[in-house]
């Protein structure tokens, strides 16, 4: 079976913090603080490198978390997932439309979560669900 891959959701929250960003940067340089200045600078790069280049690979035995070039992937095999939830953020007590799956897992008797937001979560958790079953039923099967 072929890799599957789905390309992460950017949230409005990090629209914000990238337009925060963005003004306190210019700021810095309008005020000429070389310091803060270059320091908005590498986290709008960092910011803008997660944004872009976070995607979640699913292959016949792993998903497989690609966030970016800063950071060493993620990598889950299908076998120790034990459940999928779907989680709303809230801000101020209001439920924000910002949909996210917390992927549990098991590893050596503790259980481990991820939080993934596909741009499709639905067909991300189909996916995976089927990946899951046709691995398992290969392995009862051998």
């Amino acid at each position: 079976m072929m890799n599957r891959t789905f390309h992460s959701r950017i949230h409005a929250q990090n629209w914000l913090l990238l337009a925060c960003l963005l003004f306190l940067t210019g700021y810095a340089a309008w005020q000429r603080h070389a310091l803060f200045f270059g320091i908005g600078l590498l986290m709008m790069v960092v910011l803008i490198e997660q944004m872009i280049h976070t995607v979640y690979v699913l292959s016949d035995d792993v998903l497989t978390v690609h966030t970016s070039r800063f950071r060493r992937d993620l990598v889950i095999p299908l076998q120790r997932i034990c459940r999928i939830e779907q989680a709303s953020r809230r801000l101020f007590g209001w439920e924000l439309p910002a949909r996210m799956l917390i992927v549990y897992t098991t590893e050596a008797g503790a259980v481990r979560y991820a939080a993934v937001a596909p741009q499709h979560p639905d067909e991300f958790v189909d996916c995976l669900r089927k990946r899951r079953e046709k691995r398992l039923t290969k392995t009862t099967n051998a």
